[in-house]
């Protein structure tokens, strides 16, 4: 799970240099903005100890998180990663190529368990690869990490949001 990971550590880490050692801390809210909660698997050859999940072709996509079955689920904080429901309602698919706008050409880590593989016990984690396919993978693999955070109510930003006009935290 995140909250005891080495990915939770160099997430951290970006923070404090990119946003705190910036003087950007101030504009960055703080509370239960992410979910670690074990929801869904691949297949049915993975498992997620006493969590009750589904397999990737059963699963509908859900904002909601609690805590499963492993004692895991809302996670505190000013800075994360993407959850699996989050690329899904951004357009991503289940095991399948899609074209949407958090398909970057990079192969990036959610925060999201994909459960344990039966046959060699290895711990997997969501991810999105260069051509927007979202699946699971063990941990020990070495993929990009795209922080989240989510910005004060009172924070200004310029810019339309487009590649040529990016927005700008001011």
């Amino acid at each position: 799970y995140y909250t005891n990971s080495e990915i939770k550590t160099a997430v951290e880490n970006w923070y404090k240099t990119n946003i705190t050692d910036k003087g950007f801390d101030g504009k960055v809210a703080s509370g239960n903005y992410f979910c670690e909660q074990a929801k869904v698997v691949y297949n049915t050859d993975f498992t997620a100890g006493s969590a009750t999940v589904v397999t990737e072709d059963n699963y509908t996509p859900s904002f909601d998180c609690t805590t499963d079955g492993n004692g895991k689920g809302v996670v505190s904080g000013k800075v994360g990663l993407i959850t699996v429901d989050e690329v899904l309602f951004a357009g991503g698919v289940m095991a399948s190529s899609s074209n949407f706008y958090l398909k970057n050409g990079s192969i990036y880590w959610m925060m999201s368990p994909a459960g344990f593989r039966t046959s060699n016990d290895v711990a997997n984690a969501w991810y999105v690869d260069d051509d927007g396919y979202t699946n699971g993978t063990s941990v020990d693999n070495i993929l990009d990490v795209r922080p989240v955070l989510s910005l004060s109510a009172d924070t200004l930003v310029s810019g339309s949001g487009t590649n040529s006009d990016p927005y700008i935290v001011k």
